[in-house]
């Protein structure tokens, strides 16, 4: 995917046969992680926090168009890196919430217990985290987080949005 990109509509393979899109709301690997099996490669900005985007403005634009041409079913919000580092993320759901289409996303999971990105992930209808390891010293090798991040932490902050 480019910077700020939406993809081409598709037919997902499950028994209902629904229209997705595929977007992805940031610039580059913004994430808290640096995982080591990343396909995005290195994490280019390693943040757990969020940033202002002017592009967004025409990403909005052109998502708008597609909603009222096409019949989706689906926006799978699919970031390079963690979706929440988009300062705009509640504006891009509301906009396709907006045409009832339903929203799926992935993240990390590792910011889910901070209550405004909570407020945010409860519009979405699908939401994708991931947990890799099992032990804190395979955590801290292999996804490679922020200085203070801990696995218990994580999988406390995952179970916190639910």
């Amino acid at each position: 995917m480019k910077l700020f990109s939406i993809g081409k509509v598709y037919l997902n393979e499950n028994k209902e046969k629904e229209k997705v899109v595929d977007i992805n709301p940031l610039p580059e690997n913004y994430c808290s992680f640096d995982c080591v099996f990343c396909s995005l490669g290195r994490t280019k900005v390693k943040t757990d926090k969020s940033f202002d985007f002017k592009e967004i403005e025409g990403l909005l634009h052109r998502l708008e168009e597609i909603l009222k041409k096409e019949n989706i079913d689906i926006v799978f919000i699919n970031p390079d890196g963690d979706i929440l580092a988009q300062s705009k993320i509640l504006d891009v759901i509301k906009l396709i919430k907006k045409y009832n289409v339903k929203v799926k996303t992935i993240s990390n999971g590792y910011l889910f217990n901070r209550h405004e990105y909570k407020n945010i992930l409860n519009n979405c209808d699908e939401i994708i985290g991931e947990l890799a390891v099992t032990n804190e010293e395979h955590f801290q090798k292999i996804q490679r987080p922020l200085k203070g991040y801990t696995l218990e932490k994580y999988i406390s902050n995952m179970v916190s949005l639910y």
